[in-house]
């Protein structure tokens, strides 16, 4: 059986990758969140249930939160649910600066209406009537599907931000928001799942 060359490998190649992350980041449109995310994506539960609470599960990624007119969305980047029960909804920002008053106000106005998750599905059912992706929806209601029973769908909602802030950034002091360091993550985590990867993943703090 023929051999890859070293340089040729899966190792090399993911490497090549994360440097090719790191250097584009110093560009003005390049979309640095977008690109980064399916490197980040399998460690999130993980750290965040170091911070938040144990066993969180990552039920989906770009989850709609209806706006109160017409049916456009906030799209949260992850929906996690905890046993406790908790759901959780996650905004992750890779850019140091002033966080957008518009998507605070969205999540704050998600959590004092008093929803449930059970308003939420019935909201994706409302988005899915004026969409063209209506089977993408549809898959979305079924990743949050409580017939199994093991998710409460009355469960209190949170929303957490993850920013690459050294502290708290100061425009979440008027929010009951939970924040959490990007660069903590990257400078101090230590997974016990996907290791080989992460020890890739973990150099995006020199874009830093």
């Amino acid at each position: 059986m023929e051999m890859t060359p070293p340089e040729l490998g899966l190792t090399s190649s993911v490497s090549f990758m994360i440097d090719r992350l790191i250097a584009n980041k110093r560009y003005p449109k390049y979309q640095f969140e977008r690109a980064s995310e399916i490197f980040l994506a399998p460690f999130i539960e993980e750290w965040l249930g170091t911070k938040l609470e144990k066993d969180l599960e990552l039920v989906a990624m770009e989850f709609p939160l209806k706006k109160p007119l017409g049916n456009q969305s906030t799209n949260a980047d992850y929906l996690l649910y905890s046993p406790r029960p908790h759901w959780w909804l996650v905004e992750m920002k890779t850019e140091v600066g002033l966080l957008p008053l518009k998507q605070l106000m969205a999540y704050q106005t998600a959590l004092s209406r008093g929803k449930t998750m059970s308003s939420y599905v019935g909201d994706i059912d409302k988005i899915r009537g004026k969409s063209r992706k209506g089977p993408k929806y549809e898959a979305l209601k079924l990743a949050i599907d409580n017939k199994s029973g093991r998710r409460t769908l009355a469960a209190p909602l949170g929303v957490v931000f993850i920013t690459p802030h050294a502290e708290k950034p100061a425009e979440l002091k008027d929010f009951d928001f939970r924040w959490c360091s990007l660069l903590e993550m990257l400078e101090t985590f230590v997974p016990t799942k996907h290791q080989e990867l992460w020890d890739h993943v973990k150099r995006l703090k020199e874009a830093f």
